[in-house]
């Protein structure tokens, strides 16, 4: 991108952080980089943890941005401060601090049970793995974006690694076969077609026979899978509930230690 282009907030000449800087070397002026602009006229008050020059900086519109980013630009720091703060405009972080403590919830209920099929625990034995794909997923390709330092050479946020490691430790618990039947039951409570496990056709007429999204991050054939779920099915005696009992059993501290983490950037 080029030093001439507008900052998309006041209409003033934006810099680029890896190209030349204006002639008076102490002169104020907006920068950019490839995804975030800093505007010379932010009101936003020192050290304010949701700054729009601090560790949340506006994003760079890009041609295909939608309208609300394109709005999102110009926004007065008061009301973009609002939208950031929980509690107040940013209704993603109540739901994921929530979508935590439920996976907490739902692992403390089972791993309370005996594991041969409780009739009144039926509902939170879907829940559980609904939720803790979510936390091994969603949750944790959020903080990462978070924890990510936008400048190059930054340091990363800090403030969001308590929460990551503890996710590190929870997927830890589990071996490749393990995250793929997680990931199994959260589909199969999710989905009433699960085109993902079935075989597919490309449209040069060759069969499509494997899984492309795992939580282990590598694609996995179809019959790999189903000999994985298989094996480990038979160490349970096949007994889908006393999967869910052990498994919450056994990530139940590290779910403790990610709600004390989250309560600190979430609450």
């Amino acid at each position: 991108m080029s030093t001439t282009d507008e900052c998309p907030r006041c209409g003033a000449p934006c810099y680029d952080l890896n190209g030349p800087g204006p002639e008076d070397k102490n002169a104020t002026v907006c920068t950019k980089d490839d995804s975030h602009f800093w505007c010379i006229t932010c009101t936003c008050p020192p050290e304010d943890p949701y700054s729009c020059n601090g560790v949340f900086p506006r994003v760079l519109p890009t041609p295909d941005a939608t309208k609300r980013q394109r709005y999102s630009a110009k926004m007065s720091c008061d009301d973009h401060r609002k939208l950031l703060q929980p509690g107040r405009g940013d209704v993603h972080s109540k739901l994921r601090l929530q979508w935590i403590s439920q996976t907490l919830r739902a692992a403390r209920q089972l791993s309370s049970s005996k594991g041969r099929g409780d009739a009144g625990l039926w509902a939170v034995d879907y829940i559980f793995w609904i939720r803790l794909y979510g936390v091994l997923d969603d949750v944790n390709r959020f903080l990462t974006r978070l924890y990510t330092p936008v400048l190059e050479g930054a340091p990363p946020r800090r403030v969001f690694e308590g929460a990551l490691h503890a996710i590190t430790s929870i997927s830890s618990v589990f071996n490749d076969d393990e995250l793929l039947y997680i990931q199994y039951r959260r589909d199969e409570a999710c989905h009433p077609v699960a085109h993902a496990y079935e075989l597919g056709q490309r449209s040069d007429g060759r069969l499509i026979e494997e899984i492309g999204k795992t939580l282990s991050g590598q694609p996995i054939n179809h019959g790999t899978f189903d000999r994985a779920v298989d094996a480990l099915m038979s160490r349970y005696e096949r007994n889908e509930f006393a999967i869910a009992c052990d498994f919450a059993r056994r990530v139940l501290p590290h779910l403790d230690t990610l709600m004390r983490e989250a309560l600190k950037i979430f609450a």
